[in-house]
């Protein structure tokens, strides 16, 4: 193996040898079309030194990450979920977070955050103003200065709350507030002890395209009728594709949102 930043073909795996920091192993099969599963993980873990102590792993591209993820939690013994159930949460995961950060008015109007298909889609409850480009242009200023100013926050999934124990399989039981019927999936995860560290690798340039890219989606602004209130109208804008590597700060929330997910899956687990 050499060294240097060049890089050595290891079967379904690349290692990385950067100048500095850790070597890495990339999942990038000579096929492209070869599914990264729990076996590949055990396989690499097992072809290793003796002595080796610690494995990084890392991945190029937000589906690559997310099929490692699922991958290392399955291989720790994990229950098995699919992809979709995957996404499906770490999706409305994303979208309980903005909403929280964001607060509940924005430009005036009642404020909420939902998923629809991939996208992530703001509502403005009993909007009554007119969609001219005056408002268009002070919602998307806001949505801009919101998603750069809480960037951070956003890409660790970090509401400012105080971590809480929930049960887990290998982990501490629940507290007994949240082992209330009824308590919110979402707040365990988000508030729950965690194992792993979430960090905020963008840098303040993709965070200003990241604000500027959601800022630019809200064109797509509509009026429809209020499912909440008859009579009344709410403004429905998109934000952006989660799924999208476009948008840094969706993508790092998605990545992060499954990152929580299967650790909170694995729950301690070691990889046998």
């Amino acid at each position: 193996m050499e060294g240097g930043g060049k890089r050595s073909f290891a079967r379904l795996w690349t290692l990385e040898l950067p100048e500095e920091g850790d070597n890495e192993f990339h999942w990038n099969p000579e096929l492209a079309e070869q599914q990264l599963q729990d076996h590949h993980v055990v396989q690499l873990i097992e072809g290793l030194d003796s002595r080796c102590r610690s494995l990084t792993v890392g991945a190029d591209n937000l589906s690559d990450a997310k099929s490692l993820l699922l991958a290392c939690s399955r291989a720790s013994g994990a229950p098995v979920c699919s992809v979709q159930e995957l996404d499906c949460t770490a999706l409305n995961l994303a979208s309980h977070v903005v909403t929280q950060k964001l607060g509940p008015t924005l430009c005036g109007y009642p404020a909420s955050v939902s998923v629809e298909g991939t996208g992530l889609v703001l509502a403005l409850h009993g909007f009554s103003g007119p969609l001219d480009d005056t408002f268009l242009s002070e919602l998307q200023a806001s949505i801009d200065a919101f998603f750069v100013r809480e960037a951070s926050a956003l890409i660790t999934l970090d509401l400012g709350t105080k971590r809480r124990t929930f049960w887990n399989r290998g982990r501490n039981k629940v507290d007994e507030s949240q082992a209330n019927e009824g308590a919110s999936t979402w707040r365990n995860l988000l508030e729950g002890a965690r194992d792993l560290e979430l960090n905020d690798c963008l840098t303040e340039q993709e965070k200003c395209l990241g604000g500027q890219l959601a800022a630019k989606s809200l064109g797509e602004a509509r009026i429809v009728a209020s499912e909440d209130e008859e009579g009344a109208s709410c403004l429905m804008a998109p934000l952006g594709l989660l799924g999208d590597n476009s948008n840094p700060i969706l993508a790092s929330m998605v990545t992060a949102g499954t990152a929580l997910i299967a650790e909170s899956l694995a729950g301690g687990g070691d990889i046998r």
